[in-house]
Protein backbone atom coordinates (compact mmCIF):
# COMPACT_ATOMS: atom_id res chain seq x y z
CA UNK A 1 0.00 0.00 0.00
CA UNK A 2 3.10 2.21 0.03
CA UNK A 3 2.24 3.95 3.30
CA UNK A 4 4.70 5.10 5.98
CA UNK A 5 4.82 2.65 8.89
CA UNK A 6 5.78 3.45 12.48
CA UNK A 7 6.40 0.66 14.95
CA UNK A 8 6.18 0.27 18.72
CA UNK A 9 7.10 -3.12 20.12
CA UNK A 10 9.92 -4.55 22.17
CA UNK A 11 13.09 -2.50 21.73
CA UNK A 12 11.90 -1.00 18.44
CA UNK A 13 10.00 2.24 19.04
CA UNK A 14 9.81 4.62 16.09
CA UNK A 15 6.41 6.19 15.54
CA UNK A 16 7.72 9.15 13.53
CA UNK A 17 6.64 7.73 10.14
CA UNK A 18 3.12 7.34 11.54
CA UNK A 19 2.90 10.66 13.37
CA UNK A 20 4.50 12.77 10.64
CA UNK A 21 2.42 11.48 7.72
CA UNK A 22 -1.31 11.84 7.28
CA UNK A 23 -1.55 8.36 5.75
CA UNK A 24 0.87 6.73 8.22
CA UNK A 25 0.22 3.42 9.95
CA UNK A 26 1.37 2.39 13.42
CA UNK A 27 2.04 -1.25 14.22
CA UNK A 28 1.92 -1.53 17.99
CA UNK A 29 2.30 -4.64 20.10
CA UNK A 30 -0.57 -4.49 22.56
CA UNK A 31 1.60 -5.32 25.58
CA UNK A 32 4.14 -2.60 24.73
CA UNK A 33 1.56 -0.08 23.64
CA UNK A 34 -0.94 -0.74 26.40
CA UNK A 35 1.41 0.50 29.09
CA UNK A 36 3.94 2.68 27.32
CA UNK A 37 2.36 4.86 24.67
CA UNK A 38 0.25 7.98 25.09
CA UNK A 39 0.28 9.75 21.74
CA UNK A 40 -1.97 7.67 19.50
CA UNK A 41 -4.91 10.06 19.81
CA UNK A 42 -4.26 11.00 16.20
CA UNK A 43 -5.28 7.43 15.24
CA UNK A 44 -8.82 6.19 15.41
CA UNK A 45 -8.71 2.63 14.06
CA UNK A 46 -7.39 -0.29 16.08
CA UNK A 47 -7.05 -3.81 14.73
CA UNK A 48 -6.58 -6.66 17.18
CA UNK A 49 -5.19 -9.58 15.22
CA UNK A 50 -4.98 -11.82 18.27
CA UNK A 51 -6.48 -11.60 21.75
CA UNK A 52 -4.26 -10.15 24.46
CA UNK A 53 -3.71 -13.40 26.40
CA UNK A 54 -7.18 -13.23 27.92
CA UNK A 55 -6.07 -10.40 30.22
CA UNK A 56 -8.84 -7.80 30.56
CA UNK A 57 -6.59 -5.06 31.97
CA UNK A 58 -4.19 -5.26 29.00
CA UNK A 59 -7.13 -5.37 26.61
CA UNK A 60 -8.75 -2.29 28.17
CA UNK A 61 -5.45 -0.39 28.26
CA UNK A 62 -4.66 -1.26 24.64
CA UNK A 63 -8.06 0.07 23.54
CA UNK A 64 -7.65 3.16 25.72
CA UNK A 65 -4.52 4.19 23.79
CA UNK A 66 -6.82 5.33 20.97
CA UNK A 67 -9.61 6.73 23.11
CA UNK A 68 -7.65 9.51 24.85
CA UNK A 69 -8.16 13.14 25.76
CA UNK A 70 -7.55 15.02 22.54
CA UNK A 71 -9.03 12.33 20.31
CA UNK A 72 -11.18 14.02 17.69
CA UNK A 73 -12.56 10.91 15.97
CA UNK A 74 -14.61 8.05 17.40
CA UNK A 75 -12.29 5.05 17.78
CA UNK A 76 -13.18 1.99 15.71
CA UNK A 77 -11.89 -1.46 16.62
CA UNK A 78 -11.67 -4.57 14.47
CA UNK A 79 -11.13 -8.00 15.96
CA UNK A 80 -9.68 -10.61 13.64
CA UNK A 81 -10.21 -14.21 14.60
CA UNK A 82 -10.37 -17.64 13.08
CA UNK A 83 -13.72 -19.41 12.93
CA UNK A 84 -13.93 -22.17 15.52
CA UNK A 85 -10.84 -21.00 17.42
CA UNK A 86 -10.52 -20.08 21.07
CA UNK A 87 -10.19 -16.43 20.05
CA UNK A 88 -13.96 -15.83 19.94
CA UNK A 89 -14.64 -16.89 23.56
CA UNK A 90 -11.58 -14.94 24.72
CA UNK A 91 -12.85 -11.76 23.05
CA UNK A 92 -16.38 -12.40 24.38
CA UNK A 93 -15.06 -12.54 27.95
CA UNK A 94 -12.81 -9.52 27.49
CA UNK A 95 -15.74 -7.49 26.17
CA UNK A 96 -17.63 -8.41 29.37
CA UNK A 97 -14.73 -7.11 31.47
CA UNK A 98 -13.52 -10.58 32.45
CA UNK A 99 -10.21 -12.39 32.09
CA UNK A 100 -10.13 -15.64 30.15
CA UNK A 101 -8.34 -18.03 32.47
CA UNK A 102 -6.95 -21.57 32.29
CA UNK A 103 -10.19 -23.05 33.64
CA UNK A 104 -12.19 -21.39 30.87
CA UNK A 105 -9.70 -22.63 28.30
CA UNK A 106 -10.00 -26.19 29.63
CA UNK A 107 -13.81 -25.92 29.42
CA UNK A 108 -13.55 -24.65 25.84
CA UNK A 109 -11.24 -27.56 24.94
CA UNK A 110 -13.78 -29.99 26.38
CA UNK A 111 -16.55 -28.55 24.22
CA UNK A 112 -14.29 -28.84 21.16
CA UNK A 113 -13.48 -32.48 21.84
CA UNK A 114 -17.20 -33.24 21.95
CA UNK A 115 -17.62 -31.73 18.45
CA UNK A 116 -15.12 -34.13 16.91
Amino acid sequence: MNRPVGVYYGAEKDLAPFKENENGIAIVNYKSGAVGINDLCIANIGIFYSPPDGDFILYAQAKARLDRIGQTKQPVFYFLNTKGSVERPIYDNLKKGQDFDDKMFAEWLLTQSKKV
